[in-house]
């Protein structure tokens, strides 16, 4: 279980890592933080020409796209129905989260309620859903509880 120390300026996690932000604006923050959480780890310099005001900044977030999510393409069985550029992405976001942080049951669960949603169609072949889901992000069959026959067990089309 992780142990989170917050101080000014510094957040130590299970001591491992330090992490000082100091940065003038969203964007800024984003690439800083995405870096520190995908190991990818440098020293960002703020970008003087993109400057956001703080009035501005929580209005902005949700537009913001961080590098993890746009080093993928977009998870490929997004409901035809969604056309809106800003709700895909969204939709991608979520399939990214869901498999890289939840068990097999629960993300097939969620995949489920996603498609009854119409923000998901789930593909009729289990097989090619499980190879998008491994290209998003989801553990290798060698990890316990994400083998392809766990998988099956819990795809299911027809709900």
């Amino acid at each position: 279980m992780s142990n989170y120390n917050y101080a000014q300026g510094a957040i130590h996690i299970d001591h491992h890592k330090d992490l000082n932000i100091d940065v003038k604006n969203v964007d800024d923050a984003i690439r800083l933080m995405s870096a520190f959480m995908y190991d990818r780890a440098e020293d960002i310099t703020p970008d003087s020409s993109s400057s956001v005001s703080p009035e501005s900044n929580s209005e902005n977030t949700s537009s913001i796209a961080p590098e993890c999510y746009s080093d993928i393409p977009l998870f490929r069985f997004i409901h035809p129905s969604v056309t809106d550029e800003a709700e895909r992405i969204q939709i991608h976001r979520e399939v990214v989260n869901l498999v890289t942080h939840l068990p097999l049951p629960e993300v097939c669960r969620y995949l489920q309620q996603m498609k009854h949603d119409n923000r998901v169609f789930l593909c009729s072949k289990p097989e090619t859903m499980f190879e998008e889901l491994h290209r998003l992000g989801l553990p290798p069959e060698s990890t316990p509880g994400f083998s392809k026959k766990n998988f099956m067990n819990y795809y299911n089309i027809n709900n």
